[in-house]
């Protein structure tokens, strides 16, 4: 095909329909209306992609290709075509930052969530989902995995003074405003699109 473009779409806001959880039918089509011209299909999301939460939206989209993790993460097929890993002692400098403050910062691997000042997480949880659900590990063996991005809850002034303070660093919102997505600069969703597929 001659006129082969990317369509990119986000999984948040955009295919999915937050009330009931799934994909839109209407959106399904017009990407299958793309796929079958030739075209090539992206999701381009702040979620892991490989998480059994978000993979369900991949398996169902079967994209050509996925950003995941912001712009960390870019995959065509199964294949990791790019990786970027958090830098360490920026890392190191936001836990001692929300020390003693009424946010948190981590994330979930797997079925292993780290956070520092989990109490938060778990009363979001519980404000969100009625439940405390979360298994907790030490947050400090943050500082010896594979990290890609990270996770912030609590209010927005918060995400603006770590912005400021780590100058390194960017905190999309989330469409709740209870939260943000911790990403380094050198990373994107419009990055990762640049990224040979």
């Amino acid at each position: 095909m001659q006129n082969k473009k990317i369509f990119s779409f986000d999984i948040d806001m955009t295919l999915l329909n937050h009330e009931d959880y799934k994909i839109t039918p209407s959106a399904l089509l017009a990407i299958e209306k793309l796929r079958e011209q030739g075209h090539i299909i992206v999701l381009a999301t702040g979620r892991n992609p490989e998480n059994s939460d978000s993979k369900q939206f991949v398996d169902i989209v079967k994209p050509d290709a996925v950003i995941g993790l912001n712009g960390t993460l870019v995959k065509v097929g199964e294949e990791k075509i790019f990786e970027h890993f958090f830098d360490k002692d920026v890392l190191r400098g936001l836990a001692k930052y929300v020390e003693g403050k009424e946010c948190s910062i981590g994330l979930t691997l797997e079925d292993k969530d780290y956070f520092f000042n989990p109490h938060i997480i778990d009363a979001y949880d519980f404000k969100r989902w009625g439940q405390h659900f979360r298994k907790f590990y030490p947050a400090e063996e943050l500082f010896d995995l594979p990290i890609r991005i990270l996770t912030y809850i609590g209010p927005v002034e918060g995400a603006k003074d770590i912005e400021k303070k780590f100058p390194t660093l960017k905190l999309p919102l989330f469409a709740g405003m209870f939260g943000a997505d911790v990403v380094e600069k050198v990373a994107s969703k419009a990055e990762g699109l640049k990224t040979p597929m």
